[in-house]
């Protein structure tokens, strides 16, 4: 009886730990809708958020990120670092996305972006939510969070690009939810910001 409890207590911790909160003081990066400038570690970035209407509650926002003047190189102004996604079946094949969505419909958002940093020198992330999609866009379903960290690569490899993100870890969230910027609050810390927020998600 003792050894069955201790074995089930055993298993219950297991499972806490597991959806703890692993990214602890973090601190979000915030940008606005249109263009928005932003600066880590003394190189500055843009990030562009826009808005691809769709004439009905599934519009979506267009994220996209840069690198200003990588390396000083100011022939290149803007640098497109693109964010190497994990298969959903397969962590280690990775699709290359230079634009990522903000989408879900008039009740939850299902897919969310977050840029976020830890205590230094820690690089700077990106964090992607997503949601299964369940019966509909108001169910309540599990949440998993794909966080990317920035890799600067001047070793001029072909095929490499000079700044990219790519896959640090999967993380799910430890119950469902029906909005995904609920879940980045409650379970990364991680506010909402303004150019990752469907138009109507605040009203």
């Amino acid at each position: 009886m003792i050894r069955h409890a201790w074995i089930a207590l055993s298993l219950s911790l297991a499972a806490l730990t597991s959806h703890a909160r692993v990214i602890d003081n973090a601190t979000v990066i915030p940008f606005g809708p249109g263009i928005s400038h932003v600066t880590w570690q003394g190189q500055a970035f843009t990030v562009v958020s826009g808005w691809r209407d769709n004439n009905n509650a599934h519009g979506y926002i267009a994220l996209s990120i840069y690198a200003d003047a990588l390396g000083g190189n100011q022939k290149i102004p803007l640098s497109v670092v693109p964010v190497f996604e994990a298969d959903a079946n397969d962590p280690k094949k990775t699709h290359e996305q230079v634009v990522l969505q903000v989408s879900g419909g008039a009740d939850c958002t299902l897919h969310g972006v977050r840029l976020f940093h830890l205590p230094k020198p820690a690089p700077l992330m990106l964090a992607i939510a997503t949601r299964d999609v369940g019966d509909s866009y108001a169910d309540t379903r599990p949440v998993h969070f794909d966080l990317y960290r920035l890799r600067l690569d001047n070793r001029g490899e072909p095929g490499i690009p000079p700044a990219s993100f790519v896959f640090d870890r999967r993380i799910d969230a430890s119950k469902s939810y029906c909005d995904v910027d609920e879940a980045f609050q409650n379970e990364l810390g991680l506010p909402a910001v303004d150019g990752a927020r469907l138009p109507w998600s605040s009203e």
